[in-house]
């Protein structure tokens, strides 16, 4: 017994190895390395296999190691719909937020002064109550250090005029 479990050490480790690396990339985002040795390790395991016991065992192999991994598959998928890893910090939840809710709101910028920290043509930097935003212009051109004013706010997108 312990003569044939020696022999096919090198079997049974490439599989064991081959599934937790397999394993391992369904927590993974991607297809990297993790996942191409797994499955390399599984073909070794399969040849070896083969070379070693003949056809029938290596399909025998091949096919159990098939089920194996997909059971793992759907094991993993079901629980990330609705069970226990649906709510692990490995998956992120779904949730709904329209274009105006995720945007910062500059809304009460809308009549403030500041000063053009770059030159805006026509986007470019103010400083705005002490702290510098990304702006535009309504197309005109706008010198460094000009002083600005704050005309309208649309979303994300803070609009200037050169202070007259």
């Amino acid at each position: 017994m312990l003569d044939a479990i020696v022999y096919n050490l090198p079997i049974i480790l490439c599989g064991i190895i081959g599934l937790g690396l397999v394993l391992l990339e369904l927590f993974i985002p991607g297809f990297g390395v993790a996942g191409l040795s797994g499955i390399a390790m599984l073909g070794v395991s399969v040849w070896l296999t083969f070379t070693k016991h003949g056809v029938w065992p290596a399909l025998l192999l091949f096919v159990l190691l098939t089920l194996l991994v997909s059971i793992f598959l759907s094991t993993i998928v079901k629980s990330a719909k609705n069970g226990r890893l649906a709510n692990s910090p490995f998956f992120l939840s779904e949730q709904s937020v329209t274009a105006d809710e995720a945007a910062p709101a500059f809304g009460s910028l809308v009549g403030k002064t500041g000063t053009a920290l770059s030159t805006l043509r026509p986007a470019g930097i103010a400083e705005i109550d002490g702290a510098r935003y990304n702006v535009v212009t309504d197309g005109e051109y706008i010198k460094q250090d000009a002083a600005i004013t704050v005309t309208k706010s649309e979303g994300n997108r803070i609009v200037v005029a050169q202070k007259s």
